[in-house]
């Protein structure tokens, strides 16, 4: 059953992944169930959202880009061990990030915060946001690389923007409790 959000131009398509349930559908038989399943959702999602010509690809940067449908907007994808999410807006380069707590964040804080955010984060919950926030604003920025701590700072507060790499951006918190979030960004550059 697929849940969906809406925030200003962006539509916020949200699923469960459910392992076992998608057959391999080309993917190679070294993929693993729960990829072979996040693909299918994916697919069978694009699907439903816009017609059966739909189809995915990336562009040089590894963004996903669709194709096979009239004016394609702009697009992007997240998954967790449970879910898929897919954020799509006809004008802005957006990014989304779900994540579900896991103590692993504790152990790569240092790689995606800068000092004075792992200063401000003093809970699981102000971990697990700042992740998601990161990501989603990594996605949305499109082009190589860029440093997570340093590179990409944190807003105030979610609705709130920041700049990354000249560029500036809305974050928007669509999901926020203490064990999932799902952040958007949106660039304010048309």
């Amino acid at each position: 059953m697929m849940k969906v959000y809406e925030i200003d131009a962006t539509t916020i398509y949200r699923c469960p992944i459910v392992t076992g349930a998608y057959n391999g559908g080309g993917q190679s038989e070294a993929a693993s169930p729960r990829r072979v399943a996040e693909v299918a959702a994916v697919t069978a999602m694009l699907r439903e959202i816009f017609g059966e010509s739909a189809s995915l690809n990336h562009d040089e940067y590894g963004a996903p880009v669709l194709s096979g449908v009239i004016s394609p907007p702009f697009l992007s994808i997240s998954h967790s061990a449970r879910e898929v999410v897919v954020a799509v807006n006809p004008v802005a380069r957006i990014g989304v990030d779900v994540e579900h707590w896991r103590s692993q964040l504790m152990r790569v804080a240092s790689r995606f915060l800068s000092e004075g955010e792992a200063g401000m984060c003093r809970s699981s919950h102000d971990l697990l946001r700042a992740w998601t926030v990161k990501e989603a604003l990594y996605k949305a920025y499109r082009i190589g690389s860029l440093p997570l701590a340093d590179g990409c700072p944190l807003p105030p507060h979610p609705g709130a923007t920041t700049m990354v790499g000249g560029g500036e951006y809305r974050v928007d918190m669509v999901v926020d409790t203490p064990s999932t979030c799902i952040a958007l960004a949106t660039s304010l550059e048309i």
